[in-house]
């Protein structure tokens, strides 16, 4: 036991005393901010940009032969043709910027036809509100009603209350999907990093001929825990770090427009404690599946190559995420909830949506701890087995004699 420590010592302090993984670490929020940033500017340049383009139209042209345009609409910039051949002819001499075509079928076809000569994507992408505002404002000049005019142009935010069984209420609406999302963002980040680092640290030892040596100082099992757990803290190191980089820019940001966005309040924080149980389940899960394939892999690479359909069957959950979302208690997700591969993602999935019974919770648990003992003994057998080769793989034949043996 004491000797698992010591591996697990000496690869939590290697790991994080490299610079890649410093530079990885504070590269990603980094990365992320500045991308969020760009994003930002990108949006307010955009609007202002179509802002721009909606004051270079002098004039438009309404073909109107269905004749759904109020004529009290039209003015010095909004116009009208009989013809259609004639409204065309003026934009081509550029006597016009825009020609809005109503033919006479548009109930049955339910649309229009907007004529120009500028070719500019964008700009022609803000041309399709014209002519339904056209449409739009019609239509209520015919309403005398003030009231039913301001319900018609008000935009409302409907608030969705779901009342429990024992008659809590509760506000439901986009907060719902907050926890889940952030609760599989932090599942794939777990699994993803310590699957690298648990392929690199083993082929690594492989490739430099190093785990005959170390296997003569402590056994197979204290080697591949002892990494396991050194590997998993430099892995929750990561994670605390962005944690609290989050929580250090929500702080410094604007926090009031954030919290007037989301009601934080109303976030399902009860199931937190649940999905960080499952989460670690299944990192350690994927890290001993990583393990084992680091063992039978001829170097980083082939490991690499080797471990891309584990990774695919992590991320299985997003392939199906709106059945599961719909319907988390479905045969869909009652499957999926039991496969080795997508059994701890889940079950985060599902408590976050529906919030589990303690039955199910217990289950979950137990056979994820279950799933991950296996992949434990299973990553134990493959790894000795790729420690006495060097040059080749092992052949299928060879790994389930391995597997099925005592």
């Amino acid at each position: 036991m004491n000797k698992l420590f010591v591996v697990a010592k000496y690869e939590y302090l290697k790991t994080i005393k490299r610079k890649a993984f410093w530079f990885a670490t504070l590269f990603t929020p980094v990365l992320i901010g500045l991308l969020m940033v760009i994003s930002t500017i990108s949006s307010i340049e955009g609007s202002k940009k179509l802002e721009e383009l909606n004051e270079e139209i002098n004039q438009i042209t309404v073909v109107d032969e269905a004749t759904i345009i109020n004529e009290n609409l039209y003015n010095e910039i909004l116009d009208s043709e009989q013809n259609l051949d004639a409204a065309l002819d003026r934009l081509q001499k550029n006597e016009t910027d825009i020609v809005l075509y109503f033919p006479d079928n548009i109930l049955e076809t339910n649309s229009y036809k907007i004529f120009t000569n500028n070719d500019e994507l964008f700009q022609t992408l803000g041309y399709s509100t014209y002519g339904s505002s056209l449409i739009n404002q019609s239509a209520l000049i015919t309403v005398n009603d003030p009231q039913l005019i301001s319900l018609l142009t008000q935009n409302f935010e409907p608030e969705t209350i779901v009342v429990r069984d024992n008659g809590v209420q509760d506000n439901i609406g986009l907060e719902r999907l907050i926890i889940p999302g952030f609760s599989m963002l932090i599942f794939f980040l777990s699994v993803f990093i310590s699957g690298q680092y648990m392929l690199q640290s083993v082929a690594e030892e492989k490739e430099n001929r190093m785990i005959e040596n170390l296997l003569s100082i402590v056994s197979a099992r204290s080697l591949i825990f002892g990494k396991l757990l050194g590997l998993s803290g430099a892995v929750f190191t990561q994670l605390a770090l962005w944690a609290s980089l989050s929580i250090l820019f929500l702080a410094i940001g604007n926090s009031e427009s954030i919290s007037s966005a989301i009601s934080i309040s109303s976030l399902p924080w009860q199931t937190v404690p649940i999905n960080l149980v499952f989460i670690l389940l299944g990192f350690l899960f994927f890290a001993a599946v990583m393990t084992g394939v680091g063992g039978v892999g001829t170097s980083y690479k082939d490991s690499q190559s080797l471990s891309s359909i584990f990774v695919i069957l992590s991320v299985l959950p997003i392939y199906f995420i709106t059945i599961l979302i719909s319907d988390p208690n479905g045969v869909v997700a009652q499957i999926a909830s039991y496969f080795p591969f997508t059994s701890a993602m889940m079950f985060v999935l599902r408590n976050s949506i529906s919030e589990l019974s303690a039955l199910e919770i217990l289950v979950g648990v137990t056979i994820n701890i279950i799933y991950v003992l296996i992949a434990g003994v299973l990553a134990e057998k493959l790894f000795k087995l790729g420690a006495i080769m060097y040059n080749r793989k092992p052949k299928i034949g060879e790994i389930l004699h391995v597997l099925k043996s005592n």
